[in-house]
């Protein structure tokens, strides 16, 4: 059988003694209720399934409603992709194509090859602005005559130079001789800066020759010749527009030149890798129909030369590639069977394909293919669908608790009302409270109910003492396990403390008998009675470690200072006091008469209680230090004092059920004042008591000042050793390599614990001389001084 001590005095407490009573038949209650058959689980089934029914017929609505049109959308950006793609080549191709007609006009007017200095600066001034107006398309512009005469410019780097040169080529085709003459400050000079002696010279290609033939037969037309390699440039494709034309200077305008312009179709790698970044695993490419080579791509091709200058081979990457063979394969490996301008949605493996031949009336003949994942389009939908699911789960879910929430809140009111009926079935009428409802009919019951309560209380009055005696006996009966007794016939040594109850009350009051018999179970749940004895009265024995502040400037304050000065300086002190102390779980007291007061291992269980007090003191007098030195805004300074005593003591609240006192017990009140008398005569900060020093010997350093009698609370006489408390012998890494001063300091005392321990022991001229030395580092030490006299005496 176990026994549970219980106290109870005031109303209060018997208010507090009902709600524990509610809690433990709520617990009972809740037991006997089967929750599949429940008003609550009724609900919560009932909004739940309409929110899932719900949520599946929007769903099912909007995805057969918005699906096609998401496909839809979908094929139609595809579209538009590949139509921005196809308008940039068509614009491309009908821009250098007007250049051609322009060029044309002007060159039939202005060509003249006796004139070399003027064809000279007639194609750099064609080369310079059209290389500016394009962001350096242009490859390679010539123009030459059936003489052989030829005279061109061209960027050997394939794009915009940054030392800004290029290259001027004269050449005489027939003599199969180039000599080339570098132009230097391109973009600052209106001609060619060159020197007078050719850079280099090399025989042609014969490509020049090739390409005057192919123009001369479509004189006055811009035609395209086919593209073509040449190893002295690998890796560029040249593709030319050709345009003849009879010139006036020559034979009085019976003879003709061609004008060519060589892109080498960098620009348009450039926009298709630009253009399709966005694209997720894209893949751009443009062919020449007649011959199937790679004009542009949007990816980095390597080309080989194979059997030959004039022909290469393509290492191509895997997307690019498997679109490639596709492309030949769905049109027999011909791209001839394509029809012109036609647009071609294809789909295979998981990727859109979208090809067209582009075909213009001046013999241009390419086909563009753009190879889209297929997941880029569809993933909205998926993505889309997947979400709607996830919202739904969310929203399921987020329903199921609301029913469950509402539905508990509807049942709350019948909850309570039954645990109600339970108290007063159990007559435990006292302190029953009533709780609202928003629902008109459960606040009719509920006001109901309380006239039935207080109907019966008037009735329970009539009832017989002994009536009420016999029902407390049979709801004892039924606790086989726990029962609760008189606090006064137990022993105080079970507990560790010291319980007062009203003795004459608990048993003059058979309802409170039965209250304490209904707790008594309730305790199981809610912490048992040590949870409600904190708040009882009653003493308790322990050791507890008390930390002393004495402001010693406050009482001439009190006759100097301005109210103002002496709020805002003791709030300054006292917040200094709480920051340090509420970590380490110091119970702080009032600023009484300049005194503060910390306590440990009273009010709340503190381990290592003794080092924290003389951490927080240690921290404490360097704190208010720092405060009273370096605070400009502190208007009053100050000293402080601090003692420390831990010492055995009798704690706990005393008073009255209606007003209690948390008080501390015991002589260290005496020991306290005694001790800080000494820190006023010789100056000290911080003194400590002998129970204390020997607990953190180990941890700080300190000496020991005198013995000192005083009668304590039995009225007998005893000892109290005083100690000083010094430095922490704790040294960190930082204090070993910067701080030897410091660590020192932490040594300064052993010459005089020497001498003191020889004073006790008798040998005084020996202790005379240790405390001499003592003195020599430190003249002004009152102590010491207060030894050599006692050892000289």
């Amino acid at each position: 059988m176990k026994v549970v001590p219980v106290n109870f005095g005031s109303d209060d407490q018997f208010e507090g003694t009902a709600n524990a009573l509610v809690q433990d038949y709520r617990e009972d209650t809740d037991k006997k209720i089967k929750f599949y058959k429940s008003i609550s689980c009724c609900l919560t089934t009932v909004i739940s399934l309409s929110i899932v029914l719900s949520i599946l017929f929007i769903t099912a609505i909007w995805v057969s409603t918005f699906s096609a049109s998401l496909i839809t959308l979908a094929d139609s950006n595809r579209r538009n992709e590949f139509n921005k793609l196809e308008t940039y080549l068509r614009q491309t191709i009908k821009e250098i194509e007007s250049y051609g007609q322009t060029v044309n006009g002007v060159l039939s007017k202005e060509l003249d090859f006796k004139n070399l200095n003027k064809t000279e600066n007639l194609v750099f001034s064609l080369f310079k602005s059209q290389y500016i107006n394009t962001n350096g398309m242009v490859y390679l512009i010539w123009v030459a005559d059936k003489d052989g005469n030829m005279v061109g410019f061209f960027n050997p780097f394939g794009s915009r130079p940054v030392n800004a040169v290029m290259i001027l080529q004269y050449a005489s085709i027939t003599g199969q001789k180039l000599y080339y003459y570098y132009c230097y400050n391109f973009f600052t000079k209106g001609y060619c800066d060159r020197s007078s002696v050719p850079n280099q010279i090399t025989a042609t290609s014969g490509s020049q020759i090739r390409l005057y033939k192919l123009a001369i037969p479509s004189l006055g037309k811009t035609i395209w010749s086919p593209s073509y390699y040449d190893a002295s440039t690998p890796g560029i494709l040249h593709i030319n527009m050709l345009t003849a034309f009879n010139t006036t200077y020559i034979n009085d305008g019976k003879d003709n030149a061609v004008f060519a312009y060589d892109f080498a179709a960098l620009s348009m790698r450039n926009y298709l890798n630009e253009s399709t970044l966005h694209l997720p695993g894209v893949v751009a490419f443009v062919l020449e129909t007649s011959t199937g080579k790679n004009v542009a791509s949007n990816e980095n091709i390597i080309t080989t030369f194979v059997n030959g200058s004039s022909n290469v081979a393509y290492k191509y990457s895997t997307n690019l590639q498997s679109t490639n063979d596709f492309v030949y394969s769905y049109f027999d490996q011909k791209l001839t069977n394509l029809k012109c301008n036609f647009q071609y949605s294809l789909t295979y493996g998981n990727r859109y394909v979208n090809v067209m031949r582009i075909c213009t009336e001046n013999g241009m003949d390419w086909v563009l293919t753009l190879s889209v994942e297929q997941w880029y389009y569809i993933g909205n939908i998926v993505i889309a669908i997947i979400a709607a699911v996830v919202a739904s789960i969310v929203i399921i879910i987020t329903g199921i608790f609301v029913g469950i929430y509402f539905s508990s809140r509807i049942v709350a009111p019948f909850r309570e009302l039954i645990y109600l009926f339970t108290l007063v079935s159990n007559m435990e009428l006292e302190n029953i409270s009533i709780p609202k409802s928003f629902f008109s009919e459960v606040e009719l019951i509920m006001y109901m109910f309380k006239e039935m309560v207080s109907r019966m209380k008037l009735y329970r009055s009539f009832i017989p003492g002994f009536l009420l005696t016999q029902l407390e006996e049979k709801l004892l009966k039924e606790k086989d396990t726990e029962v609760a007794v008189p606090i006064e016939n137990k022993h105080p040594e079970e507990k560790g403390a010291l319980y007062a109850t009203d003795s004459s009350h608990s048993l003059s009051n058979p309802t409170s008998s039965l209250r304490r018999s209904r707790l008594s179970s309730s305790f199981k749940f809610n912490g048992g009675a040590s949870f409600l004895s904190k708040f009882e009265l009653g003493l308790e024995n322990k050791d507890v470690t008390v930390v002393c502040l004495k402001l010693n400037s406050f009482e001439s304050w009190l006759e100097t200072a301005d109210n103002k000065e002496i709020i805002s300086t003791t709030s300054l002190i006292f917040q200094t006091v709480q920051q340090l102390a509420k970590p380490a779980k110091g119970q702080v007291g009032n600023i009484e008469n300049g005194f503060i007061f910390i306590s440990f291992n009273a009010a709340i269980k503190a381990e290592n209680h003794e080092i924290k007090g003389c951490n927080i003191a240690r921290n404490l007098i360097d704190k208010l230090k720092q405060l009273n030195e370096g605070n400009t805004i502190n208007p009053l300074p100050f000293t402080m004092y601090c003692a420390i005593v831990t010492d055995a003591v009798a704690c706990g609240n005393l008073g009255t059920h209606e007003v209690k006192t948390f008080t501390i017990n015991g002589s260290i009140q005496k020991k306290i004042q005694r001790m800080l008398k000494k820190n006023s005569e010789y100056g000290i900060s911080i003194t400590i008591s002998e129970k204390l020093q020997n607990v953190i010997t180990d941890k700080y350093s300190s000496r020991r000042i005198e013995n000192i009698k005083f009668c304590n609370n039995k009225g007998q006489f005893e000892d109290l050793f005083v100690f000083e408390l010094g430095e922490s012998l704790h040294v960190d890494m930082d204090e070993w390599m910067y701080e030897m001063e410091k660590k020192e300091s932490k040594n300064k005392w052993n010459d005089y614990n020497a001498g003191y321990q020889l004073y006790l022991d008798g040998n005084y001229q020996e202790a005379l001389k240790k405390f001499e030395e003592y003195l020599q580092r430190d003249p002004y030490d009152k102590i010491c001084t207060k030894m050599i006299e006692l050892c000289n005496k």
